[in-house]
This record gives C-alpha cells, sequence and structure tokens, in this order.
C-alpha cells in the first residue's frame, strides 16, 4: 500500500460516551455521534475543503485525512465546536453538578465528567510513515497518551524521526 505524501491523520474518540449512552440511552447516544460527524464535515470544508476525507471507523470513533498544514486548525476547530455543541446535549442539572452517575460492572454507582474529545493528529511531514501499521501504532500510542489529559485536547507527534540510515537502524 502506498500512501500519500505529505499528509495528516487525525483520529478523533469520544471520550465517556459509554456512560453518556448507558445513562441518556441509545437515541441520545446516537444523536452525539450524529452532532459529532455534521462538526467534522463543516470543520473540514472550512479548513481545507473537498482534499480531505471524514470517515466514521464506529461507534464514537472517527478519522480525518487532511493536509499538514490545515491539521492543527482542523482538530482545534473540531474540538471548539464539539466542547460547544455537548452543552446542549446534556440535561441542565448534570452539566451544573458537572457529571452524572452511572453504575460500573460491579454495580457501584460512578461519576463521568462530560463527553470530551481526544484527538490524535499524525503529520507525515514532521513523521514519516512506510506503512499503514505504523501509521496507525502512532495514532493510536498518541490516543492513549491524550485520553490521561482531562478535556478535550488534540495531541500531536513530538518525537523526531532518525536523521540518519543508521539512526534508523537501531530504532
Amino acid at each position: 500500500l502506498a500512501l500519500p505524501d505529505p499528509f495528516a491523520l487525525l483520529q478523533i474518540d469520544i471520550d465517556y460516551f459509554k456512560s453518556f449512552n448507558d445513562h441518556y440511552g441509545y437515541a441520545r447516544g446516537d444523536d452525539a455521534i450524529k452532532r459529532l460527524s455534521e462538526i467534522l464535515i463543516s470543520c473540514t470544508l472550512r479548513h481545507g475543503g473537498s482534499g480531505n476525507f471524514v470517515g466514521h471507523i464506529g461507534g464514537d470513533d472517527f478519522v480525518v485525512v487532511s493536509s499538514p498544514e490545515f491539521a492543527e486548525a482542523l482538530g482545534e476547530d473540531i474540538i471548539a465546536e464539539f466542547d460547544r455543541v455537548v452543552t446542549t446535549i446534556y440535561d441542565a442539572e448534570d452539566l451544573a453538578r458537572g457529571y452524572i452517575e452511572v453504575k460500573n460492572r460491579r454495580h457501584q454507582p460512578e461519576r463521568f465528567p462530560p463527553m470530551s474529545l481526544t484527538i490524535a493528529l499524525v503529520r507525515t511531514d514532521k513523521m514519516p510513515v512506510s506503512h499503514l501499521a505504523h501509521l496507525i501504532d502512532v495514532a493510536q500510542e498518541l490516543k492513549a497518551h491524550g485520553k490521561g489529559i482531562p478535556g478535550s485536547v488534540v495531541v500531536g507527534e513530538r518525537r523526531r524521526p532518525p536523521d540518519t540510515e543508521a539512526e534508523r537502524n537501531v530504532a
């Protein structure tokens, strides 16, 4: 598989979606996913237009492929729009309290904050990838890191690629 070069991959995941879905039901969960898809489409049209690709991986996971020059602003715009919209899909008393309460697998009540987004951003102009599996591995690692940060966040690759052939062989 030949990967186009350069490009940016944004892997988008809704944090606390399962608790929202459990608390409010499938219809409101589906509405949250639909609202995010609308945000992704409108934001990608503003940042790079028809040259972007928006895909729904499944559940609360999405992917956007964009030009690297638009990627960071696109990610920040997606977060700003989602954080604004998320306040309209929770009941007012839950927002005022700052959490919803859902029973966990042991049937104990657990508190969850409002949904947020974790966006893993991989730019191939900063982190060249030679294989699709490498791209996905980097995105998954970034997403896992981002999920540990409270609130909505865009997490991009900060490591530098090896500079020489010898360094590449060591890595």
